[in-house]
């Protein structure tokens, strides 16, 4: 599985994931926007799936993951993931959409520039 992360001006972290996702990765991911989030301040994400796979079986349930995502949580402003359509429940529910105040969206394949704009504070 490959990821790339990547901070954009304006307080953007772009996370692209290719094959499948592992824990490990996901944990990667976590550390990572926490770290630019102490930088930044408030951060949106974007999240562009390139041939997502799916998630790879492990310790999803870890209370370090969950503490960690949560304590992020509170430094992001707006999600928004683009990808293919098939997996748009799968990624809501892998968020936590029902259970958290930080605004998520999920956009189709080929909608970047529209996710962008919706992380930049448009009303799309």
């Amino acid at each position: 599985m490959a990821t790339t992360r990547a901070m954009e001006p304006g307080g953007l972290f772009v996370v692209r994931i290719q094959g499948q996702l592992t824990d490990e990765d996901s944990l990667r991911n976590l550390f990572a926007a926490t770290t630019e989030a102490q930088y930044q301040g408030k951060i949106s994400v974007l999240i562009v799936l390139d041939g997502f796979e799916g998630w790879a079986e492990g310790h999803w349930d870890d209370p370090e993951v969950q503490r960690i995502d949560t304590e992020l949580r509170q430094s992001v402003e707006r999600v928004a993931v683009v990808g293919p359509v098939v997996w748009k429940d799968q990624w809501l529910l892998f968020l936590g959409y029902a259970d958290t105040p930080t605004e998520i969206r999920y956009f189709g394949d080929g909608e970047d520039g529209m996710a962008r704009a919706w992380l930049g504070g448009s009303q799309i």
